[in-house]
Parts: structure tokens; C-alpha cells; sequence
């Protein structure tokens, strides 16, 4: 006797070979972005805020110390919000300032990706400092020295520009840590250890090298601790799930039923040669009986009435070959549609294979099929860490409150130099 358990298992079973689409393991919340804010908002669908109330309050704790360094806050939509903040931790967590247990942290958990990240962010942020030294905008290059020497204080001028800079797949790693999301590297000829498919992967027919990676991705998506971002080439969305559908789904019914009959009449295509087989001795034929009915006529039969009828007798044959053809074209036409669709039967087929995502630019719901996929496209897989707590947050925690109040300080002292400026000039 079967087990309630094993029945939903069976069903379960069921669905997978037979390639039914499967819900998501669990609803994301669907976020718009800043501009160029996709990754800050593809991270927050995936972490699920809403169901992470301790997640939530430390973002929230966060907003409410720099939310003073506004006199008119900018955005009024929590997940906006949240995403300033995530850039905000992002420039504490990689900044240079005398924060060794901070340091320790993320060091001992990404290694060699973290103080890649760092050296980056110091270019980085030097740049913008020496683009505005260079447009003679003294004051503003000022406060990059802020988070720059001594200390990673980071005011509106500094954090916005940040903000507004597409996030590249190293910063997105050592946020995800922020969170207990472990980057899971993937063996692959690409550095960023993530899943990606090659342009001979990207063909009408799916290698074996293809179909073992979109099981490891349709695999990863159903793992209720794991999370993957999608690269787009130029932007981030977060994935929801990977899915086979029906076939049927992708072709006219008309078709479906015709190429129905075509698979339990195996002789089809043997039906249609022999037609063709059998009209063309059937004229055969008739030629022969009008060539004797010609050379048994007599000379005077053949100057009126059999003309007449040979004449008659051509339009007829015309007009039957005229619908031979008519069939044949048809059946030529069923056909072809027919191999087009063929494989359409098979779970492997690009029509089928279906990445589930939100895209927070569009801030939609997008499906995307397995041929719309591009040999630059990259997904990162994450694992949650088997703990409970955010270590991570007391750290961040304990810098903030004093560094928050130094910023209000500094960019307070940069509003009153600027309106002396503007009005001496």
C-alpha cells in the first residue's frame, strides 16, 4: 500500500519526465531598479526580503542612519530604499578604513575575490576623484578624499555614483556574503566560475555537454537554500526557475492533430509515394489508351470528332493533375511542417527549455526560451551557509552609528563651502 509520501513523489516524478512546467519553490517579490541598479535589485528579490524579517530590519536599521544626509529623501519605495543602503554597505565593507574584524570576515570567507574587489574599488573611486579634479570641481573631488584617506566616509556625491555604476560579479559575491550566500564555483574555461553556454551549445540541436548543465541549473533552482543570479550580458535579473514545457504549447492545434495522425499512420510518407507512384502510371496509361484509340480511329474520325475528344480528354487529365498536384503540395507542406516540429516530442528541444526570471528594469515577470540565451549570458549559483544568524550585521553595525555622524559632518561642511562659493561668483 502506497504512503500519502510516496504518491507526491510519484506525481512529482511524473512531472519531472514528463516535462510539465513546475512552480517555483517559493514566490520572489518583484523590485524596480535605480538606474543601472539591476544587481543591488536582482540580490534583494532573491534574498527575499519580505520573509526575512531579520534581513529587513537591519536594512532598515541601516536606512534610518544615513537617512539624515537628505534633506528630501530621493526614493520612497522600501526596496529603493534597500538598495541604497546595500550600495552604501558595499563601499563600507571593501573601503580601506582601520576596520580589521570587518576585514577578517569577508577575507577569510571570499580570499583572493575580496581583495581583488578592494584594490578595484580604490582605482575606482580614485578615478572619479582625479575626473572632477580635471573638470575643476574642487569641492566635489573633496569629499571623495573622504572615504579615500584614513577614513571610508561616504557622502550623497560619492554614493550615488556608485550607486549608479553596474554592478560587476565580485561586488555581488561579497554582498551575497553579507547574507550567508556562499558563491558556489562551477568547473567551467570561464574565470567567473559561473554556468554559461558556449555559441555550439546555443544551436537547434542540444549537445550532451548542454543538457548536463541545464540539469544542474533546472536542479540548483529547485534547492530551497540556493539562488542564482542571471548575467545578461549588460544586466542582472533574478532567476526564478528552469523549466521543460509541453510541446503541444508551442504549436498550432491544427498542426498538433495533424502530426498526430502522421505518428500513428507510420506509412504516411509511403502513402504519399505510392499516390505519386500511382498517378503518374495511371497517366502513363491514359497516354497509351489515346495513342490507340489514335491509331485505330479512321482518317476522317480523327479530322473532327476525335479531335474533339483528345481535346476534351487533355482538359480532363489537366484538371486531375491539376488536383494531384494540389494533394501533393499539401502533403509536401504537412511534411515540412511536420520535421519542423518533430523534435518538438522530445524533452531536448530549444522551444521547450523555458528560464523563468523578474527583471527589475522592466519590473515584469520574463520568460526567456533556451534559444533566446546568449554564449555571454553567465548564472551564479549561491548556497545559504547552514547558520542561523547574520554575523556579518553586528559587525557593520558597530562602525555605523559613528561613521554615519562623522558623514553628516563632512557633507554639511561641503553644502556651506559650495553656497559661499555660488555666491561669490
Amino acid at each position: 500500500m502506497s504512503t500519502p509520501k510516496k504518491e507526491r513523489e510519484k506525481e512529482q516524478s511524473k512531472e519531472e519526465t514528463t516535462g510539465q512546467f513546475i512552480k517555483p519553490k517559493l514566490e520572489l517579490p518583484l523590485y524596480a531598479q535605480h538606474t543601472n541598479g539591476c544587481g543591488l535589485a536582482s540580490l534583494l528579490m532573491l534574498i527575499n526580503v519580505p520573509k526575512n524579517p531579520s534581513i529587513k530590519k537591519f536594512l532598515d536599521k541601516i536606512w534610518s542612519y544615513i537617512k539624515p544626509l537628505y534633506n528630501n529623501p530621493p526614493v520612497v519605495k522600501p526596496e529603493l530604499q534597500w538598495a541604497i543602503v546595500l550600495q552604501y554597505i558595499l563601499l563600507k565593507i571593501v573601503g580601506y578604513a582601520d576596520k580589521e574584524d570587518l576585514y577578517a570576515f569577508f577575507n577569510q570567507r571570499l580570499e583572493f575575490m575580496y581583495e581583488d574587489q578592494r584594490i578595484m574599488n580604490k582605482f575606482n573611486q580614485e578615478q572619479y576623484y582625479n575626473t572632477l579634479l580635471r573638470k575643476k570641481k574642487l569641492l566635489e573631488a573633496y569629499t571623495f578624499l573622504h572615504y579615500t584617506e584614513d577614513h571610508d566616509y561616504i557622502t550623497p556625491l560619492l554614493l550615488y555614483k556608485n550607486l549608479h555604476t553596474m554592478k560587476t560579479d565580485l561586488e555581488l559575491k561579497i554582498l551575497a556574503e553579507l547574507f550567508n550566500y556562499q558563491f558556489l564555483y562551477q568547473d567551467a574555461e570561464d574565470y567567473t566560475g559561473a554556468i554559461y553556454f558556449t555559441s555550439q551549445e546555443l544551436g537547434r540541436e542540444i549537445s550532451q555537454s548542454a543538457r548536463v548543465k541545464w540539469n544542474r541549473l533546472e536542479k540548483f533552482s529547485q534547492h530551497p537554500d540556493i539562488i542564482i543570479l542571471y548575467g545578461q550580458q549588460h544586466h542582472w535579473l533574478a532567476v526564478r526557475g528552469f523549466y521543460k514545457i509541453q510541446a503541444k504549447d508551442n504549436i498550432p492545434e491544427e498542426v498538433v492533430e495533424e502530426i498526430r495522425y502522421k505518428k500513428q499512420n507510420r506509412n504516411h510518407i509511403k502513402y504519399i509515394e505510392n499516390v505519386k507512384e500511382n498517378s503518374q502510371n495511371q497517366e502513363k496509361q491514359e497516354k497509351k489508351e489515346n495513342r490507340e484509340i489514335l491509331v485505330t480511329s479512321t482518317t476522317s474520325s480523327i479530322s473532327s470528332k476525335s479531335l474533339n475528344a483528345s481535346t476534351s480528354q487533355t482538359i480532363k487529365n489537366n484538371k486531375s493533375n491539376e488536383n494531384i498536384n494540389s494533394n501533393e503540395k499539401y502533403n509536401s507542406i504537412l511534411a515540412e511542417i511536420s520535421a519542423i516540429f518533430e523534435d518538438e516530442f522530445t524533452i531536448w528541444h530549444p522551444r521547450r527549455l523555458i528560464v523563468d526570471l523578474h527583471d527589475p528594469a522592466l519590473v515584469s515577470r520574463v520568460k526567456i526560451p533556451y534559444k533566446g540565451l546568449n554564449e555571454s549570458d553567465r548564472f551564479y549559483i549561491f548556497k545559504k551557509r547552514p547558520i542561523k544568524d547574520y554575523p556579518a550585521f553586528s559587525l557593520i553595525l558597530k562602525y555605523i552609528k559613528d561613521d554615519s555622524l562623522a558623514e553628516q559632518v563632512r557633507w554639511k561642511d561641503y553644502l556651506e563651502k559650495r553656497a559661499k562659493s555660488m555666491k561669490s561668483n
